[in-house]
């Protein structure tokens, strides 16, 4: 399990005198054009526009609010369950390779990744520098995240497809979804659990069932003794 977080350090660094002077000579930069050579210099990149289409929609169910999780290699390890998202709170810090993308049309950069000590259910969450750093886009509609490459645009790997499971034959759509890359062992014994367990889940307000006045109610606050407004 490689638990790091990927968010808060800047171009402008981490410490109170790293940030004034990045300030100083931005503003010296960009009044008097001077002490160029010590602006930290990005290779330019020609790339074509990056589009998101209505086609690339299959396979999201809409509406949604789901949080956009991705897979990337960071120091040549394979890594799984990354969430695009902001920081956190660090321990520490360390500088690694992140790739991200498929075959010729891959993005590789070096990062600063904070460790964070925490329990969470992703290894790594890329935050606004690492985005900015390789250009990237995000649709947050259609869960996809682009970004320039030599070759073209490049897409961001998704962690696993997934396979909708229906828990009842006599109702199809009751249906849940679960990973496709486990192995049919555990495919099948988690297929059973679910349908053992099925009554957990809440498919419709019927199924929701009533809960008692004593463990928790809810009351409008207002005034018997003033007549309502419309």
């Amino acid at each position: 399990m490689i638990s790091t977080i990927s968010g808060g350090p800047t171009l402008a660094g981490t410490s109170n005198n790293s940030i004034k002077h990045y300030v100083l000579l931005t503003y010296v930069h960009q009044v008097f054009s001077t002490e160029q050579g010590r602006l930290l210099k990005t290779q330019k990149l020609g790339w074509a526009p990056i589009t998101f289409c209505e086609e690339e929609e299959c396979g999201v169910i809409l509406p949604h609010d789901d949080l956009l999780i991705i897979r990337a290699d960071i120091s040549n390890f394979d890594v799984g369950r990354i969430l695009v998202d902001t920081g956190s709170s660090p321990i520490g810090s360390i500088h690694l390779p992140i790739s991200v993308g498929a075959a010729s049309q891959r993005a590789t950069i070096t990062t600063s990744f904070l460790i964070v000590d925490c329990p969470t259910a992703y290894n790594v969450i890329l935050g606004h520098p690492t985005l900015a750093q390789m250009r990237a886009f995000i649709s947050t509609h259609m869960l996809l995240l682009r970004f320039p490459t030599p070759n073209g645009t490049g897409t961001a790997e998704l962690v696993e497809d997934l396979e909708l499971v229906t828990l009842h034959d006599d109702i199809p759509d009751q249906q849940v979804r679960i990973g496709t890359s486990i192995l049919q062992e555990l495919r099948s014994d988690l297929v059973a659990f679910l349908r053992l367990n099925s009554e957990v889940f809440i498919w419709s307000y019927n199924d929701m069932p009533g809960i008692s006045p004593d463990i928790i109610s809810h009351r409008l606050s207002v005034n018997l003794a003033v007549r309502p407004v419309r």
